[in-house]
């Protein structure tokens, strides 16, 4: 399963009141197991992001992926479909004063 689900699911029962849900995961290629782990947590698995951004018109998003070149190029065609980047962090993450956390952060 992926790992950003398991970060944003810890956030969300952190959180005092989120008002937000997880709508699904979008995956270029996951493996069967990554499947059988989306699953099992209660979440759908939307395709791949071309199908993804035909079924969902608005969203807000944040990216798992530690690739810098992918991940930008995937906030860019996300962003370009309308959706909406958030940032999800860890409750007990320690973020040093002079660190960048950027739009569809997961960390």
């Amino acid at each position: 399963m992926p790992d950003d689900i398991v970060v944003i699911e810890t956030i969300k029962v952190a959180s005092p009141a989120p008002s937000w849900r997880v709508e699904g995961v979008v995956d270029g290629g996951p493996a069967e197991i990554e499947l059988d782990g989306i699953a099992a947590k209660g979440f759908e698995y939307l395709g791949r992001t071309h199908t993804a951004l035909q079924r969902i018109a608005y969203v807000t998003f944040g990216i798992g992926i530690s690739s810098i070149g992918a991940r930008g190029k995937l906030a860019a065609t996300f962003e370009g479909a309308g959706w909406i980047p958030g940032i999800f962090i860890h409750p007990t993450l320690v973020i040093g004063s002079k660190s960048e956390i950027k739009k569809g952060t997961v960390l």
